[in-house]
Protein backbone atom coordinates (compact mmCIF):
# COMPACT_ATOMS: atom_id res chain seq x y z
CA UNK A 1 0.00 0.00 0.00
CA UNK A 2 2.76 2.16 1.02
CA UNK A 3 5.63 1.47 -1.15
CA UNK A 4 3.73 2.39 -4.65
CA UNK A 5 4.24 5.80 -3.89
CA UNK A 6 8.07 7.22 -5.08
CA UNK A 7 10.15 9.12 -2.35
CA UNK A 8 10.98 12.93 -3.22
CA UNK A 9 13.70 13.62 -5.63
CA UNK A 10 15.99 14.79 -2.98
CA UNK A 11 16.26 15.05 0.74
CA UNK A 12 18.06 16.64 3.85
CA UNK A 13 18.72 15.85 7.40
CA UNK A 14 16.05 17.37 9.57
CA UNK A 15 17.83 17.79 13.02
CA UNK A 16 14.90 16.34 14.41
CA UNK A 17 15.04 12.82 16.21
CA UNK A 18 12.05 11.47 15.71
CA UNK A 19 11.30 13.03 11.66
CA UNK A 20 14.71 11.91 9.85
CA UNK A 21 15.29 12.58 6.77
CA UNK A 22 12.97 15.16 4.97
CA UNK A 23 12.33 16.67 1.75
CA UNK A 24 15.22 18.83 0.49
CA UNK A 25 12.67 22.20 0.30
CA UNK A 26 10.93 21.27 3.46
CA UNK A 27 11.72 23.93 6.55
CA UNK A 28 11.85 22.75 10.02
CA UNK A 29 10.46 25.39 12.95
CA UNK A 30 8.93 25.44 16.32
CA UNK A 31 5.33 24.52 16.36
CA UNK A 32 4.57 28.30 18.34
CA UNK A 33 5.75 30.01 15.30
CA UNK A 34 2.45 27.97 13.37
CA UNK A 35 -0.29 27.73 16.37
CA UNK A 36 -1.65 30.44 19.30
CA UNK A 37 -2.98 29.17 22.08
CA UNK A 38 -6.12 30.88 22.82
CA UNK A 39 -8.38 31.09 26.27
CA UNK A 40 -12.17 31.80 24.81
CA UNK A 41 -14.99 32.58 27.48
CA UNK A 42 -17.60 30.66 27.20
CA UNK A 43 -21.49 31.13 26.94
CA UNK A 44 -24.17 29.29 29.01
CA UNK A 45 -25.77 27.62 25.76
CA UNK A 46 -22.26 25.99 24.74
CA UNK A 47 -22.09 22.02 24.65
CA UNK A 48 -19.43 20.04 25.77
CA UNK A 49 -17.04 19.15 22.92
CA UNK A 50 -14.69 16.18 23.57
CA UNK A 51 -11.27 15.54 22.35
CA UNK A 52 -11.60 11.77 21.42
CA UNK A 53 -8.63 9.48 21.08
CA UNK A 54 -8.87 9.05 17.27
CA UNK A 55 -8.54 11.97 16.76
CA UNK A 56 -12.53 13.35 16.41
CA UNK A 57 -12.88 16.98 18.52
CA UNK A 58 -17.09 16.85 18.46
CA UNK A 59 -19.77 17.60 20.38
CA UNK A 60 -19.95 14.98 23.30
CA UNK A 61 -23.42 14.47 21.92
CA UNK A 62 -22.13 13.29 18.51
CA UNK A 63 -20.78 10.26 20.15
CA UNK A 64 -22.72 9.13 22.56
CA UNK A 65 -25.18 10.02 25.02
CA UNK A 66 -24.10 8.73 28.37
CA UNK A 67 -20.75 7.36 29.92
CA UNK A 68 -18.65 10.15 30.74
CA UNK A 69 -17.31 11.75 33.87
CA UNK A 70 -19.24 14.88 34.69
CA UNK A 71 -18.16 18.02 35.91
CA UNK A 72 -20.53 19.60 38.83
CA UNK A 73 -18.67 23.32 38.44
CA UNK A 74 -17.38 23.99 34.71
CA UNK A 75 -14.46 26.12 36.22
CA UNK A 76 -11.40 26.68 33.61
CA UNK A 77 -13.66 25.70 30.57
CA UNK A 78 -12.54 27.33 27.31
CA UNK A 79 -14.76 28.21 24.26
CA UNK A 80 -13.92 26.03 21.01
CA UNK A 81 -14.41 26.83 17.49
CA UNK A 82 -14.94 24.90 14.03
CA UNK A 83 -11.38 24.51 12.73
CA UNK A 84 -9.26 24.59 16.14
CA UNK A 85 -6.45 22.00 16.78
CA UNK A 86 -7.37 20.73 20.14
CA UNK A 87 -4.64 18.95 22.07
CA UNK A 88 -5.95 16.72 25.00
CA UNK A 89 -2.94 17.22 27.26
CA UNK A 90 -3.52 13.92 29.39
CA UNK A 91 -4.38 11.65 26.49
CA UNK A 92 -2.44 13.08 23.57
CA UNK A 93 0.13 10.38 23.79
CA UNK A 94 -2.57 8.03 22.65
CA UNK A 95 -4.09 10.27 19.95
CA UNK A 96 -6.44 12.68 21.34
CA UNK A 97 -5.43 15.45 19.22
CA UNK A 98 -7.57 16.76 16.43
CA UNK A 99 -9.68 19.47 14.42
CA UNK A 100 -12.93 20.67 15.49
CA UNK A 101 -15.85 19.86 13.63
CA UNK A 102 -18.51 21.90 16.37
CA UNK A 103 -17.70 24.92 18.14
CA UNK A 104 -18.80 24.50 22.03
CA UNK A 105 -16.72 24.54 25.43
CA UNK A 106 -13.57 22.21 26.22
CA UNK A 107 -12.26 20.90 29.26
CA UNK A 108 -9.62 22.59 31.00
CA UNK A 109 -7.34 19.59 30.40
CA UNK A 110 -7.18 20.97 27.12
CA UNK A 111 -4.89 23.00 24.77
CA UNK A 112 -6.87 25.20 22.08
CA UNK A 113 -4.62 26.82 18.99
CA UNK A 114 -5.31 28.48 16.12
CA UNK A 115 -3.16 27.59 13.23
CA UNK A 116 -1.40 30.82 11.39
CA UNK A 117 -2.56 31.54 7.05
CA UNK A 118 0.49 29.47 6.45
CA UNK A 119 -0.65 26.05 8.04
CA UNK A 120 -3.14 23.50 6.76
CA UNK A 121 -4.52 22.42 10.55
CA UNK A 122 -5.59 18.97 9.31
CA UNK A 123 -2.01 18.21 8.08
CA UNK A 124 -0.67 18.83 11.77
CA UNK A 125 -3.44 17.12 13.51
CA UNK A 126 -2.34 14.12 11.11
CA UNK A 127 1.23 14.77 12.01
CA UNK A 128 0.86 15.21 15.75
CA UNK A 129 -1.56 11.82 16.02
CA UNK A 130 2.08 10.92 14.06
CA UNK A 131 3.87 11.99 16.94
CA UNK A 132 1.68 10.01 19.19
CA UNK A 133 1.80 6.85 17.63
CA UNK A 134 5.21 6.08 17.14
CA UNK A 135 5.58 6.94 21.53
CA UNK A 136 7.51 10.54 21.13
CA UNK A 137 4.68 12.44 22.99
CA UNK A 138 4.92 9.62 25.74
CA UNK A 139 8.45 10.18 25.93
CA UNK A 140 8.45 13.99 26.37
CA UNK A 141 5.79 13.01 29.97
CA UNK A 142 9.38 12.54 32.51
CA UNK A 143 7.70 11.62 35.56
CA UNK A 144 4.44 11.26 34.88
CA UNK A 145 1.92 7.95 35.54
CA UNK A 146 1.89 5.33 33.30
CA UNK A 147 -0.60 5.65 29.91
CA UNK A 148 -0.89 9.67 30.44
CA UNK A 149 1.15 12.16 29.34
CA UNK A 150 1.59 16.26 30.12
CA UNK A 151 1.30 17.65 26.36
CA UNK A 152 0.49 21.33 27.37
CA UNK A 153 1.22 23.98 24.84
CA UNK A 154 4.33 25.03 26.12
CA UNK A 155 6.07 21.67 25.36
CA UNK A 156 3.90 21.48 22.41
CA UNK A 157 5.25 24.90 21.07
CA UNK A 158 9.10 24.09 21.38
CA UNK A 159 8.59 20.65 19.66
CA UNK A 160 10.06 20.96 15.94
CA UNK A 161 7.88 20.20 13.24
CA UNK A 162 8.26 20.56 9.13
CA UNK A 163 6.85 23.70 7.32
CA UNK A 164 6.62 23.58 3.93
CA UNK A 165 4.39 24.66 1.14
CA UNK A 166 0.49 25.21 1.87
CA UNK A 167 -0.97 23.74 -1.05
CA UNK A 168 1.82 20.46 -0.81
CA UNK A 169 0.47 20.26 3.06
CA UNK A 170 -3.04 20.62 1.76
CA UNK A 171 -2.39 17.40 -0.80
CA UNK A 172 -1.04 15.59 2.06
CA UNK A 173 -3.93 16.04 4.23
CA UNK A 174 -6.68 15.15 1.04
CA UNK A 175 -4.93 12.36 0.49
CA UNK A 176 -4.87 10.97 4.19
CA UNK A 177 -8.33 11.45 4.31
CA UNK A 178 -8.91 9.83 1.53
CA UNK A 179 -6.82 6.41 2.00
CA UNK A 180 -7.51 6.60 5.61
CA UNK A 181 -11.19 6.66 4.83
CA UNK A 182 -11.12 3.91 2.75
CA UNK A 183 -9.14 1.59 5.18
CA UNK A 184 -11.57 2.28 7.77
CA UNK A 185 -14.50 1.28 5.71
CA UNK A 186 -12.22 -2.10 5.37
CA UNK A 187 -11.80 -2.38 9.01
CA UNK A 188 -15.87 -1.05 9.85
CA UNK A 189 -16.71 -4.14 7.26
CA UNK A 190 -13.99 -6.45 9.31
CA UNK A 191 -15.50 -5.64 12.59
CA UNK A 192 -18.88 -6.54 11.70
CA UNK A 193 -18.21 -9.95 10.55
CA UNK A 194 -16.74 -10.73 13.47
CA UNK A 195 -19.94 -9.21 15.39
CA UNK A 196 -22.02 -11.34 13.30
CA UNK A 197 -19.61 -14.26 13.84
CA UNK A 198 -19.68 -13.60 17.88
CA UNK A 199 -23.70 -13.28 17.27
CA UNK A 200 -23.92 -16.83 15.36
CA UNK A 201 -21.76 -18.36 18.40
CA UNK A 202 -24.03 -17.21 21.24
CA UNK A 203 -26.50 -18.37 19.22
CA UNK A 204 -25.48 -21.85 19.02
CA UNK A 205 -24.34 -21.95 22.57
CA UNK A 206 -27.78 -20.96 23.45
CA UNK A 207 -29.64 -23.36 21.64
CA UNK A 208 -27.58 -26.03 23.15
CA UNK A 209 -27.56 -25.10 26.56
CA UNK A 210 -31.18 -24.84 26.72
CA UNK A 211 -32.05 -27.66 24.61
CA UNK A 212 -33.86 -26.02 21.96
CA UNK A 213 -32.19 -28.36 19.66
CA UNK A 214 -30.93 -32.19 20.44
CA UNK A 215 -26.81 -31.69 19.75
CA UNK A 216 -26.77 -35.79 18.76
CA UNK A 217 -29.43 -35.50 16.26
CA UNK A 218 -29.51 -31.30 15.52
CA UNK A 219 -33.25 -31.59 15.79
CA UNK A 220 -35.41 -30.66 18.78
CA UNK A 221 -36.63 -32.73 21.77
CA UNK A 222 -39.72 -34.48 20.87
CA UNK A 223 -41.49 -32.77 24.53
CA UNK A 224 -40.87 -29.67 26.58
CA UNK A 225 -42.06 -28.14 29.71
CA UNK A 226 -41.86 -24.45 31.04
CA UNK A 227 -38.40 -23.99 32.71
CA UNK A 228 -39.70 -21.35 35.78
CA UNK A 229 -36.61 -20.41 35.22
CA UNK A 230 -36.45 -16.42 34.75
CA UNK A 231 -34.27 -16.17 31.80
CA UNK A 232 -35.87 -19.36 29.82
CA UNK A 233 -38.82 -20.33 28.62
CA UNK A 234 -38.95 -24.13 28.16
CA UNK A 235 -36.97 -26.81 28.16
CA UNK A 236 -36.81 -30.77 27.36
CA UNK A 237 -39.28 -32.77 29.99
CA UNK A 238 -36.60 -34.76 31.13
CA UNK A 239 -33.76 -31.71 32.43
CA UNK A 240 -33.95 -31.21 35.82
CA UNK A 241 -34.19 -27.41 37.19
CA UNK A 242 -31.56 -26.88 39.86
CA UNK A 243 -29.91 -24.05 41.63
CA UNK A 244 -25.87 -23.77 40.86
CA UNK A 245 -25.02 -24.46 44.32
CA UNK A 246 -26.88 -27.97 44.17
CA UNK A 247 -24.25 -28.93 41.59
CA UNK A 248 -21.09 -26.57 42.24
CA UNK A 249 -19.77 -25.35 45.26
CA UNK A 250 -17.71 -22.22 46.01
CA UNK A 251 -13.91 -22.80 47.37
CA UNK A 252 -12.82 -20.49 49.75
CA UNK A 253 -9.23 -21.92 50.11
CA UNK A 254 -7.38 -18.74 50.39
CA UNK A 255 -3.33 -17.73 50.35
CA UNK A 256 -1.86 -14.77 51.82
CA UNK A 257 0.65 -14.44 49.43
CA UNK A 258 1.89 -15.17 46.01
CA UNK A 259 3.03 -18.68 45.98
CA UNK A 260 6.26 -19.01 43.54
CA UNK A 261 5.80 -22.15 40.68
CA UNK A 262 2.07 -21.99 40.66
CA UNK A 263 0.20 -20.50 37.68
CA UNK A 264 -1.18 -17.18 38.86
CA UNK A 265 -4.33 -15.61 36.96
CA UNK A 266 -6.47 -12.34 37.22
CA UNK A 267 -8.89 -10.96 35.79
CA UNK A 268 -7.12 -8.68 32.89
CA UNK A 269 -5.23 -12.62 31.89
CA UNK A 270 -8.62 -14.33 31.02
CA UNK A 271 -10.19 -13.29 27.82
CA UNK A 272 -13.99 -12.30 27.55
CA UNK A 273 -16.34 -15.04 26.32
CA UNK A 274 -13.19 -17.58 25.27
CA UNK A 275 -12.21 -18.27 28.57
CA UNK A 276 -8.70 -18.20 27.02
CA UNK A 277 -5.72 -17.13 29.63
CA UNK A 278 -4.12 -14.19 27.08
CA UNK A 279 -1.07 -13.72 28.93
CA UNK A 280 0.52 -14.99 32.77
CA UNK A 281 0.73 -12.49 35.06
CA UNK A 282 3.44 -11.79 37.85
CA UNK A 283 2.19 -9.37 39.80
CA UNK A 284 -0.88 -8.69 42.62
CA UNK A 285 -2.54 -5.89 44.05
CA UNK A 286 -4.61 -7.45 46.97
CA UNK A 287 -3.51 -9.39 50.19
CA UNK A 288 -5.41 -12.11 49.33
CA UNK A 289 -5.45 -15.21 46.55
CA UNK A 290 -7.59 -17.96 46.32
CA UNK A 291 -6.65 -21.34 45.24
CA UNK A 292 -7.96 -23.84 42.80
CA UNK A 293 -7.55 -27.20 41.25
CA UNK A 294 -7.72 -28.69 37.71
CA UNK A 295 -11.20 -28.98 36.78
CA UNK A 296 -12.43 -25.78 39.21
CA UNK A 297 -14.56 -23.31 37.08
CA UNK A 298 -13.83 -20.00 37.63
CA UNK A 299 -16.15 -17.15 37.57
CA UNK A 300 -15.09 -13.33 37.56
CA UNK A 301 -17.28 -11.57 39.68
CA UNK A 302 -15.96 -7.99 39.48
CA UNK A 303 -17.73 -6.89 36.09
CA UNK A 304 -19.60 -10.01 35.21
CA UNK A 305 -21.14 -8.53 32.03
CA UNK A 306 -17.23 -9.30 30.31
CA UNK A 307 -18.16 -13.00 30.96
CA UNK A 308 -14.42 -14.19 32.77
CA UNK A 309 -15.31 -17.76 33.09
CA UNK A 310 -12.23 -19.88 33.11
CA UNK A 311 -11.90 -23.76 33.15
CA UNK A 312 -8.91 -24.34 34.68
CA UNK A 313 -6.73 -27.15 32.80
CA UNK A 314 -4.29 -27.04 36.39
CA UNK A 315 -4.11 -26.43 39.86
CA UNK A 316 -3.08 -22.64 40.58
CA UNK A 317 -3.79 -19.56 42.39
CA UNK A 318 -5.65 -16.34 41.11
CA UNK A 319 -7.21 -13.22 42.62
CA UNK A 320 -10.06 -12.65 44.94
CA UNK A 321 -12.70 -11.40 42.40
CA UNK A 322 -13.01 -15.11 41.00
CA UNK A 323 -15.34 -17.04 42.57
CA UNK A 324 -13.74 -20.42 42.30
CA UNK A 325 -16.22 -23.29 41.23
CA UNK A 326 -16.02 -26.96 42.43
CA UNK A 327 -18.54 -29.13 40.69
CA UNK A 328 -20.20 -32.71 42.45
CA UNK A 329 -21.21 -35.57 40.23
CA UNK A 330 -24.48 -33.94 39.32
CA UNK A 331 -22.50 -31.70 36.50
CA UNK A 332 -19.87 -31.93 33.88
CA UNK A 333 -17.35 -29.70 35.17
CA UNK A 334 -17.06 -28.75 30.68
CA UNK A 335 -20.72 -28.24 30.72
CA UNK A 336 -20.59 -26.00 33.51
CA UNK A 337 -17.75 -23.75 31.73
CA UNK A 338 -20.10 -23.44 28.64
CA UNK A 339 -23.03 -22.74 30.60
CA UNK A 340 -21.95 -20.20 32.61
CA UNK A 341 -20.41 -18.42 29.72
CA UNK A 342 -23.44 -18.05 27.92
CA UNK A 343 -24.90 -14.90 27.12
CA UNK A 344 -28.48 -15.86 28.75
CA UNK A 345 -26.86 -16.40 31.95
CA UNK A 346 -23.86 -13.72 31.48
CA UNK A 347 -26.80 -11.23 31.69
CA UNK A 348 -29.10 -12.52 34.30
CA UNK A 349 -26.06 -12.81 36.60
CA UNK A 350 -25.00 -8.85 35.24
CA UNK A 351 -28.68 -8.06 36.39
CA UNK A 352 -27.69 -8.60 40.19
CA UNK A 353 -23.85 -6.53 40.25
CA UNK A 354 -24.17 -3.92 42.55
CA UNK A 355 -21.41 -0.83 42.60
CA UNK A 356 -21.87 1.80 40.19
CA UNK A 357 -18.19 2.04 39.45
CA UNK A 358 -16.89 -1.34 39.97
CA UNK A 359 -20.19 -3.26 39.46
CA UNK A 360 -20.07 -7.29 40.59
CA UNK A 361 -22.07 -10.24 41.81
CA UNK A 362 -21.66 -12.36 44.54
CA UNK A 363 -21.99 -16.26 45.79
CA UNK A 364 -25.34 -15.69 47.09
CA UNK A 365 -26.97 -14.45 43.95
CA UNK A 366 -24.91 -17.15 41.38
CA UNK A 367 -25.32 -20.01 43.47
CA UNK A 368 -29.35 -19.09 43.90
CA UNK A 369 -29.67 -19.01 40.02
CA UNK A 370 -31.63 -21.44 38.85
CA UNK A 371 -30.17 -24.08 35.63
CA UNK A 372 -31.49 -26.54 33.43
CA UNK A 373 -29.51 -29.70 33.49
CA UNK A 374 -29.81 -32.56 31.14
CA UNK A 375 -28.13 -36.15 31.78
CA UNK A 376 -24.28 -36.23 32.29
CA UNK A 377 -24.43 -38.05 28.85
CA UNK A 378 -26.52 -35.16 27.62
CA UNK A 379 -23.69 -32.72 29.44
CA UNK A 380 -20.70 -34.77 27.61
CA UNK A 381 -22.53 -34.14 24.22
CA UNK A 382 -22.99 -30.90 24.61
CA UNK A 383 -19.55 -29.98 25.77
CA UNK A 384 -17.93 -31.68 23.17
CA UNK A 385 -20.79 -30.10 20.16
CA UNK A 386 -20.11 -26.72 21.42
CA UNK A 387 -15.85 -27.46 21.39
CA UNK A 388 -16.13 -28.01 17.76
CA UNK A 389 -18.07 -25.51 16.85
CA UNK A 390 -17.37 -22.77 18.65
CA UNK A 391 -13.42 -23.61 18.05
CA UNK A 392 -13.97 -23.05 14.28
CA UNK A 393 -15.88 -19.67 14.69
CA UNK A 394 -13.38 -18.59 16.72
CA UNK A 395 -11.02 -19.29 14.40
CA UNK A 396 -11.99 -17.70 11.68
CA UNK A 397 -12.90 -14.87 14.25
CA UNK A 398 -9.55 -14.11 14.92
CA UNK A 399 -8.75 -14.22 11.30
CA UNK A 400 -10.56 -11.26 10.96
CA UNK A 401 -8.86 -9.86 14.27
CA UNK A 402 -5.65 -9.98 12.44
CA UNK A 403 -6.61 -8.56 9.59
CA UNK A 404 -8.54 -5.68 11.46
CA UNK A 405 -4.55 -5.38 13.17
CA UNK A 406 -3.30 -5.51 9.73
CA UNK A 407 -5.25 -2.40 8.16
CA UNK A 408 -4.75 -0.61 11.55
CA UNK A 409 -0.94 -1.23 10.86
CA UNK A 410 -1.15 -0.12 7.54
CA UNK A 411 -3.02 3.01 8.09
CA UNK A 412 -0.76 4.34 10.66
CA UNK A 413 2.54 3.48 8.43
CA UNK A 414 0.80 5.29 5.46
CA UNK A 415 -0.12 8.29 7.90
CA UNK A 416 3.95 8.25 9.24
CA UNK A 417 5.70 7.84 5.82
CA UNK A 418 3.49 10.74 4.83
CA UNK A 419 3.87 12.92 6.93
CA UNK A 420 7.43 12.91 7.45
CA UNK A 421 8.02 13.03 3.53
CA UNK A 422 9.03 9.62 2.88
CA UNK A 423 6.73 9.14 0.01
CA UNK A 424 5.57 12.29 -2.04
CA UNK A 425 2.02 11.85 -2.71
CA UNK A 426 1.43 15.04 -4.34
CA UNK A 427 0.93 13.80 -7.82
CA UNK A 428 -1.81 11.14 -6.01
CA UNK A 429 -3.70 13.74 -4.66
CA UNK A 430 -4.06 15.75 -7.68
CA UNK A 431 -5.47 12.64 -9.53
CA UNK A 432 -7.88 12.55 -6.58
CA UNK A 433 -8.95 16.13 -7.15
CA UNK A 434 -9.22 15.69 -10.65
CA UNK A 435 -11.69 12.48 -10.68
CA UNK A 436 -13.76 13.60 -8.03
CA UNK A 437 -14.04 9.67 -7.65
CA UNK A 438 -15.48 9.53 -3.77
CA UNK A 439 -18.24 10.99 -1.92
CA UNK A 440 -14.63 11.13 0.76
CA UNK A 441 -12.75 13.18 -1.81
CA UNK A 442 -15.65 15.15 -2.25
CA UNK A 443 -16.61 15.63 1.71
CA UNK A 444 -12.67 16.46 2.37
CA UNK A 445 -12.44 19.19 -0.63
CA UNK A 446 -15.26 20.50 0.70
CA UNK A 447 -13.69 20.77 4.67
CA UNK A 448 -10.40 21.93 3.80
CA UNK A 449 -11.93 24.69 1.97
CA UNK A 450 -13.81 25.70 5.37
CA UNK A 451 -10.53 25.62 6.94
CA UNK A 452 -8.56 27.47 4.61
CA UNK A 453 -11.45 30.54 4.58
CA UNK A 454 -11.19 29.83 8.92
CA UNK A 455 -7.27 30.27 8.55
CA UNK A 456 -7.83 33.57 6.92
CA UNK A 457 -10.08 34.68 9.05
CA UNK A 458 -8.35 34.02 11.84
CA UNK A 459 -5.06 35.45 10.32
CA UNK A 460 -7.25 38.93 10.70
CA UNK A 461 -8.30 38.29 14.01
CA UNK A 462 -11.41 37.48 13.28
CA UNK A 463 -12.81 34.59 15.12
CA UNK A 464 -16.23 32.43 13.00
CA UNK A 465 -19.22 31.41 15.67
CA UNK A 466 -22.07 29.31 14.34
Amino acid sequence: MIFKYKPYPAYKPSGVEWLGEVPEHWDICRAKSLFQKIERPIKEEDEVVTCFRDGTVTLRRNRRESGFTESLKEIGYKGIYIGDLVIHSMDAYSGAIGVADSNGKGSPVYSVCIPSTQVCVHFYAYLLRAMAQIGWIQSLAKGIRERSSDFRYKIFAEQLVPLFPLPEQTSIADFLDHKTALIDRLIEKKQKLITLLEEQKQAIIHQAITGQIDVRTGRPYSTYKPSSIEWLEEVPRHWEIMRLKSVAHQVLELTGKLQENIPYVALENVESWTGRVTSNCTETTGSQLKLFEEGDVLFGKLRPYLAKVMHAKSCGQCVSEFLVLRTTDRISQHFLDHLLRSKSVIDWINSSAFGAKMPRTDWHFVGNTRLAVPSLQEQNAIADFLDHKTTLIDQLIEKKQKLVTLLEEQKQAIIHQAVTGKIDVREAAAGLQQTNSTTCGDEAKSAFSEQHSLNARYSHGQEVRS
